[in-house]
């Protein structure tokens, strides 16, 4: 299972790392997967398609969400970048 939360907003493990990094001195920012990038994407380009195969078992084609989806981690790596000024 997931670490975090898709209901309660300060239980979410995405926001609390974007929060972490930004509390840094000259970090203004936190992009998470492929950010921004996103916005310009239709949502099929965008979502990481859970697959499943006899020796993998279920897996993600996919990581551009950057490891998590509502909030909560999908058990693959976690990318996040943080904004210097």
């Amino acid at each position: 299972t997931g670490v975090g939360s898709y209901v309660h907003y300060d239980r979410k493990l995405d926001a609390k790392l974007a929060a972490a990094i930004v509390s840094i001195n000259a970090f203004k920012g936190a992009v998470i997967g492929i950010g921004f990038e996103a916005a310009r994407k239709p949502g099929s380009e965008v979502h990481d398609e859970i697959a499943w195969n006899p020796e993998k078992g279920y897996f993600r084609k996919t990581n551009r969400l950057g490891g998590f989806e509502g909030g909560m981690t999908t058990g693959m790596p976690i990318v996040i970048r943080g904004v210097m000024k």
